[in-house]
């Protein structure tokens, strides 16, 4: 069940990945004139908006399978 189950949570990263990657590629490798430049800042904001979608998705998936989030303290 661990190889299932790590198996779907790794697929959530290609699910939201792959689909970023392309659309970055398509504008750099874009020549029309209208197209947007790519800078720093929006890679960046791009980035964190698609690890918080990860994040999200990750988390949703978790309580569907109803798998608890146990934090433990050690000192």
């Amino acid at each position: 069940m661990a190889y299932t189950v790590g198996s779907a949570f790794y697929g959530i990263y290609f699910i939201v990945s792959y689909p970023a990657f392309f659309y970055f590629d398509t504008e750099i490798d874009s020549k029309s004139p209208s197209a947007q430049n790519m800078t720093i800042w929006s890679s960046f904001v791009e980035s964190c908006g698609y690890g918080m979608i990860i994040l999200c998705l990750l988390d949703f998936v978790r309580l569907q399978l109803e798998i608890p989030l146990s934090i433990e303290h050690s000192a």
